[in-house]
Formats: C-alpha cells, sequence, structure tokens
C-alpha cells in the first residue's frame, strides 16, 4: 500500500456533512481510507465492502484495534457495530468510498 509521508486529514463530520449522513462524534481525525482491515492504520476510514464469501463490516473489530474509524453498508450493521463506535452509516459504500 502506498502512503503519503504527511498528511493533513479532515474530521469524521466534514467527511459526514459532505456525504449528508449524520455521525455522532463529529472530531475525530480521518487520515487515510482503506477496506482491508489489515492495512488500517490509526486515524483511517474503514470501508466494510460486502463480499463473495464474508462481509466486510465483520472485520470491523480488527479496524477498530488499529484506530480506524469506519464506514458500514446498511441498517442491519449498525446495531452490531455503530452503538460503541464511530461510524457512517451509508446504503452503498463502494459508491461513498469512490467519493470520500
Amino acid at each position: 500500500m502506498i502512503r503519503p509521508f504527511e498528511v493533513q486529514g479532515k474530521s469524521i463530520g466534514e467527511i459526514a456533512d459532505f456525504l449528508d449522513v449524520p455521525i455522532a462524534d463529529r472530531e475525530i481525525q480521518i487520515t487515510g481510507m482503506t477496506h482491508v482491515s489489515g492495512d488500517v492504520l490509526p486515524g483511517d476510514l474503514f470501508f466494510g465492502f460486502p463480499g463473495a464469501n464474508f462481509h466486510g463490516a465483520s472485520f470491523v473489530d480488527e479496524a477498530r484495534t488499529r484506530g480506524a474509524g469506519r464506514v458500514s453498508d446498511g441498517y442491519r450493521w449498525r446495531e452490531k457495530f455503530a452503538k460503541n463506535f464511530p461510524a457512517l452509516v451509508v446504503t452503498d459504500p463502494r459508491r461513498t468510498a469512490g467519493n470520500a
């Protein structure tokens, strides 16, 4: 994975406003994005994409321990993960990743 040496982050609140989705803790700084939980660095926004065998949101615990914020697709994941973890819940995480 290629990463820049210096990053100027954005708050998760700024990203939520851009995507027009609600978020509770708006001050968390986001400095990168990935959909691979093992590649998460502190400050990354983790995208939980649905896959052929697993849903990416099922890897949120690993992403969380590595310091991520995350995006999930749909409300069935919100109840499981978003209660105690800053989350942007969107209906189409792939499109959202492209727009973010």
